[in-house]
């Protein structure tokens, strides 16, 4: 892999962490963040966003608890 093909992938993989992050509910003293979670093989194990199930959720919680459900 070239470093074009290595940008483009990076590229994908932030841009479906951006578009989580606009599904955050909004919160004027908190970050909208999204998380997605990328195996060796370049596939998705999990995502998810900031204040996906309260509103002191981390990005990185709802994607983790997908993964431990998902394997």
């Amino acid at each position: 892999m070239n470093a074009t093909e290595a940008s483009d992938i990076v590229r994908h993989w932030l841009i479906k962490a951006i578009d989580l992050a606009k599904q955050c509910p909004h919160l004027s003293t908190a970050f909208s963040v999204g998380a997605v979670m990328v195996g060796q093989q370049g596939q998705e194990i999990a995502s998810g966003y900031s204040r996906d199930i309260d509103a002191h959720v981390h990005a990185e919680e709802p994607a983790l608890s997908e993964s431990i459900r998902s394997h």
